[in-house]
């Protein structure tokens, strides 16, 4: 099966296997199965901590247009016309209730040819237009991937105008610790029905 084949079937059909055992905020289990369903397939791919900060259209116009807000204008805009941002990652986002001890990190899945998301829409926020699901994206040629590894920050714009912007923490290897990286047992069964589709898919 040829690479963009399979990235468009693990993004098309993971993340509802993955909702049917894990909550949203899953990203560590998600870019595991990513990793071991492509690695099986012999593509290069490596788990990569990340934070993003996530922007709906109005807040992503009005950035472009002047600066990245402090709180008290961020507020002031919010109230303007709407502005909304979400962050996911950074040690000072504002903990779930449903999820009160999150681990201070977003997890991705890269490849020297590309990104994948696979939790990625657990930032979405559809009351304030940014509407978010599991996305692979190639490298660009202003981000590439060893510009991304060394700190150029990754940059994207959705179709609807929503811009995330992905920051690289190289050096973070604290989701080594957790059961969702690492007891393999937890996702086989989603890992090896991703496998059979693809078979399927080949025939």
């Amino acid at each position: 099966m040829e690479t963009k084949q399979a990235l468009n079937l693990i993004v098309r059909h993971a993340r509802p296997m993955i909702l049917q055992s894990f909550r949203p905020e899953s990203c560590i289990v998600s870019t595991a199965i990513a990793c071991d369903v492509l690695s099986f397939l012999d593509v290069p791919v490596i788990p990569m901590v990340v934070q993003v900060g996530i922007y709906n259209p109005k807040l992503t116009e009005r950035i472009k247009a002047s600066w990245m807000p402090d709180e008290a204008t961020a507020i002031k805009w919010r109230n303007e016309d709407g502005c909304y941002g979400v962050s996911l990652g950074f040690v000072d986002t504002p903990p779930n209730p449903e999820n009160p001890k999150p681990w201070p990190g977003h997890l991705v899945a890269i490849s020297p040819t590309f990104l994948m998301d696979l939790s990625i829409d657990q930032a979405a926020r559809q009351q304030h237009s940014i509407f978010l699901e599991p996305f692979w994206v190639p490298w660009s040629e202003e981000t590439t991937f060893q510009r991304f590894i060394t700190g150029k920050d990754c940059v994207l714009s959705m179709d609807n105008g929503t811009s995330l912007v992905y920051t690289a923490r190289p050096t973070d290897r604290s989701f080594m610790k957790s059961p969702d990286w690492n007891q393999f047992e937890r996702r086989s069964d989603i890992v090896a029905d991703l496998l059979r589709l693809m078979k399927r898919a080949e025939l």
